[in-house]
Order: structure tokens, then sequence, then C-alpha cells
């Protein structure tokens, strides 16, 4: 092989003198034929340099690693230079944290607007439908604008909405009118009775409209004689309509 010396020794060189020789006790540039086992197994001396260009075998850069992973026992590894770890792995095979997330809980096999939730049957964590029961203070549904104190809300059959308060709420009543599907406000009435003519006095020959049980009374005035009018009540007793004087 041929040898360079980087400075005059006592013995020049050669070019022939194997390793040992007195020209070999001085610092050495190995030239480009390659160093043999024996060579370096003789050779005394740490003084000797190799030019980077002339190594083969190793990584072709000092920031890449060619070890294998499955040689490592101990130490730590840069974050940089850790394998993506998988699900069954104990990871998540993602970069970012929201990847992660969709990862572990298998989002995308899920339906829009699906809740993760324990099954009760496998107490696995599953995605399922939101429950379409409500709580009692969920009011998502309710269909209201300009709410105002006193104001009521009632189910109209799709939405909860809005029934505004009276505007003259003295003496009116919550009520259904006949037929009606939604409640309103209406004025109180004045009794179960209703007048069978307003301010009318009817011969002495009237026959008064019949009462009818648990439903209606009729009040009137009628002729007793020449001298007297009496006022009459029609009502329902002793099972059947009655017409009794009352003045």
């Amino acid at each position: 092989m041929a040898i360079t010396h980087t400075k005059v020794v006592t013995v020049p060189d050669d070019g022939t003198s194997p390793v040992g020789t007195d020209e070999w006790n001085d610092d050495h540039t190995i030239g480009t034929n390659t160093i043999t086992d024996t060579m370096i197994g003789t050779h005394t001396t740490t003084k000797i340099t190799v030019p980077h260009t002339n190594i083969t075998g190793l990584a072709t850069s000092a920031t890449t690693d060619t070890t294998d992973a499955s040689n490592i026992t101990s130490g730590a590894l840069p974050i940089g230079q850790l394998p993506t770890v998988t699900i069954a792995k104990g990871g998540s095979g993602a970069a970012t944290q929201q990847a992660a997330i969709n990862a572990l809980t298998a989002v995308s096999g899920a339906a829009n607007e699906y809740v993760l939730t324990k099954d009760t049957s496998s107490s696995n964590a599953v995605w399922k439908a939101a429950s379409t029961v409500a709580a009692f203070d969920d009011l998502t549904d309710v269909s209201v604008s300009g709410q105002a104190t006193g104001d009521t809300l009632y189910f109209n059959g799709t939405n909860w909405v809005k029934l505004a308060k009276p505007t003259t709420p003295a003496g009116e009543v919550l009520t259904f009118a006949t037929s009606a599907s939604a409640p309103s406000w209406v004025a109180a009435s004045g009794g179960g009775m209703a007048p069978e003519i307003d301010g009318t006095v009817q011969a002495d020959t009237y026959t008064p409209t019949a009462a009818t049980q648990n439903a209606t009374a009729y009040m009137f005035v009628r002729k007793i004689d020449t001298n007297n009018d009496g006022l009459f009540i029609t009502l329902w007793k002793n099972g059947s309509s009655q017409v009794v004087q009352i003045a």
C-alpha cells in the first residue's frame, strides 16, 4: 500500500517497508489503498489519519441513524427518532392531538351528530344517536321571541310555543274554546247561569227553556198578575228541569 509521511523520519519511506519498521514510528497519512487487518494488528502507534473520502461502509450523513431499533435495550432516543406507535401497540398512529382522538375513537365510522357513550350490554364505548328525551329544563326547541313576564308555554304538536299574557289580564282565565287545539285567554264568565232574555218581562203564559243537567240554567222575569212580575229560575232539580220562583 502507499504510505505518505507527514514529516521526515530517520528512516525515509521506501514505499515497501512493512508496518513496524522505523519509518512507521511517526505520523502518517494513508493513501488510497486498503488497510488490512494485519496492518492494523501489528501497528503500535495511534498516529495514523485516514482521509474521509477513503472510508466506505459508514452512513452518508452524520445525522442518519442506521441503528436497528431491535438492538436498543437501554438509554433514550430523541423524540424525532421514535417511530409512529400504532393503536395495537398502545399508541394512536397519529401526529396531532385531534388526529389521535379521531383514531382512538374511530369517529370516521360514526354518523354525524352521534355521541360517544357507554353501551349497556357490552360496557364498551360506542357511538349512538343522542337521546331525544329532553331534560325538564331543556328548552332548545322552544320557538319564542319577545318573552315577557306572565307569558305561558304550551306544546303545539311540534314545538313548545309561547302564549302571550292577556292584554287585559284582570279577570281573564286560560281556557280551551270548543274544538280548539290551543289554549287562549278569555274573560271570566259570571257563573254557570245563562240569562233567558235580558231585560224583557215575559207574559204570564211564557214557557221557559228547559235546564240541562250539569250544564245550563236560566233566569227570567215573567208576569204574575196585573200588579206583579216574578223572578224565576229554570234549573235541574230532582232529576228534571224545574221552574222555581225566587222573587
